[in-house]
């Protein structure tokens, strides 16, 4: 029964927005570090609240892949997720503004994209077109986590690229849902082989920045390698 317990709540804490939501928060912290600053706190609670609001948001719209990648999303359906999302959103920009406006605009960011990329422009979505999901993320991310610790422009290429390659290996995890539902990710279209060549090339440009950053890259593409 206490082993059951665990799993459920990891369950959960996986299901939602938290795990992910923790792991963005170390961001800006990563960035601090390997600039050799003390670690911007703020700069990680506020990240940790951006990326639970969008996440939440973006997990309790419930499409076709999503719950067929993810059936486990269903238990999110007895919580106010989209409320919370709202309040988690509110509070980051609250934050922000008590340091600056400047980081405001920075929060902000993500936020933006993700209505850009869900809106219709004419008779298609961003959405719609393969990668733009990759590039949508390691934008907002890169432009939200160095512009709140005030980095150097090779922490903006850094996030960028790191966001590019964990955004790629998801969908290649979710490969077989998303070419039910029809939806064309990088993978589903280039195939598992020339996406682990792609990702290859693109940590190969990441060990230019951080060799240490590079190797978690390598290991990360290795992991998903396997089916």
């Amino acid at each position: 029964n206490g082993m059951k317990k665990y799993r459920k709540i990891f369950g959960f804490l996986a299901v939602s927005s938290i795990w992910i939501s923790a792991a963005s928060a170390f961001g800006p912290l990563l960035l601090c570090h390997l600039a050799g600053m003390p670690p911007d706190w703020r700069a990680a609670i506020i990240v940790f609240l951006v990326t639970f609001a969008i996440y939440s948001q973006d997990k309790v719209g419930g499409s076709k892949e999503d719950l067929q990648n993810t059936p486990e999303r269903a238990v999110l359906a007895d919580y106010p997720i989209r409320n919370i999302a709202i309040l988690t959103y509110l509070t980051a920009i609250l934050i922000a503004a008590m340091e600056s406006w400047q980081n405001v605009f920075y929060v902000l960011i993500p936020g933006l994209a993700g209505v850009v990329y869900t809106a219709k422009i004419g008779s298609r979505r961003l959405k719609d077109i393969p990668g733009m999901k990759n590039l949508a993320v390691a934008i907002s991310s890169s432009l939200c986590y160095a512009g709140l610790v005030g980095g150097a422009a090779w922490t903006y290429a850094l996030i960028f690229i790191l966001m590019m390659i964990d955004t790629v290996l998801f969908d290649m995890r979710d490969i077989d849902g998303d070419r039910a539902a029809g939806v064309l990710t990088i993978p589903v279209l280039a195939g598992r082989s020339r996406t682990i060549a792609i990702l290859s090339i693109l940590d190969l440009m990441l060990a230019a920045i951080s060799f240490p950053v590079a190797v978690y890259g390598a290991l990360l593409i290795t992991y998903f390698k396997k089916k």
